[in-house]
């Protein structure tokens, strides 16, 4: 084979392969064919405990399921022109066979199916396993692919191994450019932007050959700890077998070396996670059995698992003088050399009294005494590994249970009991008392749903809502596996998991999402309305100036001028909203903010609604800018004041909060830190779920037609986005309503005061102006206001046109204006570039909104920015003072 791989057909195949050479079309076969393609290669201990964990549940099927298996070889020959000819091996290979489905082995195979452009085996459903990577996992079609992805708890392994050396700051990390590789590299930089008193250094493969990486490790301290995650190819791309490379590692590093994805120890590892492909293979399996019976893939949940549990090597053991009680609970010690010269070694006294016991004594007391120790060892380890399942059941919140069908009789573990909030002493579980206890919307779902799967005697997989004693309601997802005994009785065996905390939380982050996305289409909106008044508020101030004060014609331009600065306002919520509007931001006392707006209030609230202040009186200064903040004190209180139909109390509150740890807010976390917190209550008619979830967005408003935009809680959410904060909702119908503004402490700055306003007029000057701006109307506006003043202008309506007009130009230009967005080069690159040619340049940026290129401008403080709508006399004082300013000393 070109490509160089290796196949092999299992047993189930070798129908299909004879019906292919005697000329016939497997594809006709009444079965159903699935095609089991690995990352990597047969003999890699993942891939073959994940197979076998497939295989144990497809060919325990009643209808025919024929397996066909492929091996990408990405470990050992991991170029992307080798995979591409493999994939167009694969598919000429089965091209006449009809697949049913594709079961995806780890990463490199999910991301060959997922490759842009024709899709590979068209829509063939598929389901992975194995996967690592969530950046992969997010850019899957979810209308064909669904699987299991494998959790490295890494924060867990860590800590298990810190605590054998909890003196260790310095984590050095060995890995390499394999694909599932790189997203356990992601994690573990996560992990170390987390947990800052350790130092975290990468010997990665992807940039240094492994030689390179050996002479790093022998420069390791002592008291540092390696992970080496499974290294197979370095910078020079030679293969190495992950066996060789860990003997290798291990023999560079003095630290101790553990690994978070390998259970094969024995070339030098002190400590590994046991290989949970079987089980892997076995859930995989089962959605594959949902997906052949009919089942969408968009319906099925990506489901994660772990399966964590330690593995610890003897002689690394012995190495770094780790003993058993070190080790963390439940820990396999694997490689322990076996024999009397162990046993003498570890126990001296018990060796010799054995064996002068031995040889006083028969055999059959001798057989006896070691039999007795040896069922007290499983005895113990039997109460150990129960105590252990109860404990993992609580901390997963997920209990197991198992029914007689005959009796419909339910067997529950502790935590299922706790899930369902009944006392084991006093309530007697079966299969109508469960579902007596499912919500009511749900009741009839599960009960048809249960019947039907008995009728088929397969599993079953159901997510519902369960009603507690005590009202309050869950959401559950139980799984069930139908069970044949060998004495011809069945039964259905399965699990229940809480998962209230996990929907929570993906209702607020799909909120979220919501509420960015829209943000993104009110910025957009803003820039182009801005484009828009720049020309309308331009021209009218234009004609103003040429009409006298008892003129009709001025009276209806005065009109139009009022109606383009209330949409400029307009506007300006729209980019609040959306984080792009230009802000001043300083340190702000809020409590001042507060008492300043008082007095506003006070006539906004009306004399039968009464105003409550509670101000802390050393509340913590934050980074704000302070209009926006007094702005988002009268938008609650205009809302509180409608809530309250005129009658009330609405109370405003100042205090200091700390917050310790990453708590959470619906699904939020906030970093901890000291907060100042603002708080708005009212007494009025509260708000429903429905509604607590939309009150953000922007133009969604509750209020009657013409009595509201729907800007004002999306302005103040933009504003407490801005300032690094959090803003928190608490309302019930007829409880009213609480806002809580979460602002983080800020160091004292000078704080921004509002400059005096001064009336503009056109005043010009003679000098070289560059104007560019890819709107012609606004250029033209600009080009015109300026060429009034008597400046001479070079007018272009993109970057590459004003670099091509200057191109057999010597004379200097004094000042560019330009637009910061633009389609080919952005304003700050031309600026850069032109501030290289002219040395004296002066810049001055112009844009409906601010954002990602003018924040990353070098040119200076000679570069200056000017907000979209603005009318000629403010474009003509901007100009003045940045040419009346000293020349530039330097370049840029």
């Amino acid at each position: 084979m070109a490509s160089g791989l290796r196949f092999r057909i299992p047993a189930l195949a070798v129908m299909c392969l004879a019906a292919q050479c005697l000329g016939q079309s497997p594809a006709t076969h009444a079965g159903k064919n699935v095609l089991v393609l690995n990352s990597y290669h047969a003999g890699y201990n993942w891939t073959d405990e994940l197979n076998r964990g497939l295989v144990s549940i497809l060919q325990s099927q009643s209808y025919e399921v024929e397996v066909w298996e492929e091996f990408l070889d990405t470990r050992r020959r991991p170029r992307a022109d080798q995979l591409a000819a493999q994939r167009e091996f694969v598919e000429r290979k089965y091209r006449d066979i009809r697949l049913d489905l594709i079961i995806a082995s780890d990463d490199d195979a999910t991301a060959l199916l997922a490759s842009p452009g024709k899709p590979m085996f068209g829509n063939t459903p598929v389901v992975f396993c194995g996967i690592s990577g969530m950046d992969l996992v997010a850019r899957l079609p979810r209308d064909r692919f669904t699987g299991l992805i494998e959790v490295f708890q890494l924060d867990v392994f860590l800590d298990r191994t810190l605590k054998m050396f909890p003196r260790t700051s310095k984590v050095v990390v060995v890995t390499d450019n394999a694909l599932s590789n790189a997203a356990h590299r992601q994690m573990l930089e996560e992990l170390g932007r987390r947990r800052r008193e350790l130092r975290f250094e990468y010997l990665d493969g992807s940039r240094m050959g492994f030689e390179e990486i050996l002479g790093a490790l022998r420069r390791v301290p002592a008291d540092a700890l390696v992970m080496a995650s499974a290294f197979t190819h370095g910078k020079d791309g030679k293969y190495v077998t992950p066996l060789d490379s860990g003997q290798k590692i291990a023999a560079a590093s003095r630290a101790p070396v553990v690994s978070q994805n390998t259970s094969q120890l024995g070339q030098g590892y002190l400590l590994g996670n046991a290989n949970g492909g079987f089980e892997h293979g076995q859930v995989a399996a089962r959605m594959a059995l949902r997906v052949l019976a009919g089942e969408p893939t968009g319906f099925i949940e990506i489901e994660k698992e772990g399966w964590l549990a330690s593995v610890a090597d003897y002689a690394a053991m012995k190495r770094f003088g780790v003993s058993a009680s070190d080790l963390p609970e439940g820990t396999q010690i694997v490689n322990r050399p076996a024999g009397w010269a162990d046993l003498y070694t570890e126990h001296p006294r018990l060796a010799w009294g054995a064996l002068g016991f031995i040889l006083l004594q028969s055999g059959i007391i001798v057989a006896l005494i070691f039999n007795t120790r040896r069922r007290r060892r499983a005895e113990l380890a039997l109460l150990s590994s129960q105590a252990q399942l109860e404990r993992s059941q609580e901390i997963a919140q997920l209990g197991s249970w198992e029914r007689d069908v005959s009796t419909d009789a339910l067997t529950w573990s502790d935590e299922v009991y706790r899930i369902f909030g009944e006392d084991r002493a006093s309530f007697q579980p079966n299969l109508e008392a469960m579902l007596e206890r499912v919500h009511p919307d749900d009741r009839e779902r599960i009960r048809l749903l249960s019947k039907e799967a008995d009728k088929k005697k397969c599993d079953r997989a159901m997510e519902h809502r369960v009603v507690r004693p005590d009202g309050t309601i869950r959401h559950v997802r139980t799984q069930g596996q139908w069970i044949r005994r060998r004495d011809g009785t069945c039964r259905v065996s399965g699990t229940v998991q809480d998962v209230t905390q996990m929907r929570e939380m993906e209702e607020h982050v799909q909120h979220a999402l919501r509420v960015d996305s829209l943000g993104n289409l009110a910025g957009g909106i803003a820039h182009d309305f801005n484009n828009l008044l720049t020309v309308i508020n331009g021209y009218a101030d234009l004609l103003l100036r040429r009409f006298a004060g008892d003129d009709p014609v001025r009276r209806q331009l005065l009109e139009i001028q009022q109606a383009g600065d209330r949409a400029a306002a307009l506007t300006g919520k729209l980019l609040a909203f959306s984080r792009k509007q230009v802000v001043q931001l300083a340190s702000v006392q809020i409590n001042d903010a507060v008492v300043a707006i008082q007095a506003m209030l006070r006539p906004l609230l009306g004399e039968t609604i009464e105003l409550r202040l509670n101000l802390s009186p050393d509340l913590a200064p934050t980074l704000l800018e302070r209009v926006q903040l007094e702005h988002a004190v009268l938008n609650l209180a205009a809302n509180a004041r409608d809530a309250m139909a005129g009658r009330g109390v609405l109370t405003i509150s100042t205090a200091n909060e700390e917050i310790t740890s990453y708590e959470s807010s619906h699904g939020i976390q906030i970093t901890p830190g000291r907060y100042a917190v603002l708080s708005v209550s009212d007494t009025g008619c509260g708000m429903d779920a429905a509604t607590r979830e939309r009150i953000f967005e922007p133009f969604f408003t509750t209020k009657p037609t013409g009595k509201g935009t729907g800007l004002g809680l999306s302005t103040v959410y933009g504003m407490v986005q801005r300032g690094g904060g959090l803003v928190q909702v608490e309302s019930e119908p007829g409880k009213g309503s609480t806002f809580r503004l979460l602002f983080p402490e800020a160091p004292a700055l000078p704080v921004a005061e509002a400059a005096p306003v001064a009336e503009v007029g056109l005043a010009g000057g003679t000098a070289r102006i560059l104007l560019v701006e890819d709107e012609p109307q606004v250029r033209n506006l600009a080009a015109g206001t300026l060429a009034e003043l008597g400046y001479e202008v070079l007018a272009a309506g993109a970057a590459l046109e004003a670099l091509a007009l200057l191109d057999d130009d010597a004379v200097p230009v004094h000042l560019l204006i330009t637009d910061v967005r633009m389609p080919d080069m952005s304003g700050p690159e031309l600026a850069a570039v032109l501030q290289k040619r002219f040395a004296r340049l002066r810049v001055l940026f112009i844009s409906g909104y601010s954002g990602g290129p003018l924040m990353d401008n070098r040119a200076g403080e000679e570069a200056a920015f000017l907000a979209k709508p603005f009318v000629p006399a403010m474009l003509a004082e901007r100009v003045k003072e940045l040419l009346a300013a000293p020349p530039r000393s330097s370049g840029i």
